[in-house]
């Protein structure tokens, strides 16, 4: 599916390459790399590099008191009376239950993210993998007359 989406792409670069396939293939391989494994790495090194930051923050949810929710919130169509509703209901709550609540939202996640830690190993070579058979796959393609 990866290569029949970007065969239009493909075709283009191999033209403004003079008809190097081998170099047009390199080229989107090398694209592909960047749209998929750089905004996942970036966000993954955002996350570890303000750890700190994250639970000083949730140390600091002790001063912190929320605003009344904004006027609008309730005509959002759907869900705007029920998040009207949860923002008052935060916003009434004393400080203290407030971090609380945050410190066991945190923990739980801290926790999945360890049990699903394979996950993102597997996420991640699943990816290079779709990357490497697009690039083999693209070798082989041909496009359709007229193209």
């Amino acid at each position: 599916m990866v290569v029949v989406t970007h065969l239009a792409a493909d075709v283009r670069v191999q033209r403004w390459l003079r008809g190097r396939r081998a170099l047009a293939v390199t080229a989107m391989t090398i694209t592909m790399l960047i749209v998929f494994v750089v905004p996942v790495a970036s966000a993954v090194t955002t996350l570890i590099d303000h750890a700190d930051d994250i639970g000083r923050w949730l140390a600091s949810l002790d001063e912190v008191r929320l605003p009344t929710p904004p006027d609008w919130l309730k005509g959002v169509p759907v869900v705007g009376a029920r998040a009207d509703s949860a923002w008052r209901d935060l916003r009434g709550r004393r400080p203290r239950r407030t971090r609380a609540h945050a410190d066991a939202l945190f923990c739980q996640g801290g926790r999945l993210a360890r049990r699903r830690s394979g996950g993102a190993g597997k996420l991640a070579l699943q990816g290079l993998l779709i990357v490497l058979l697009s690039t083999y796959c693209s070798r082989k393609a041909k496009a359709p007359p007229g193209w």
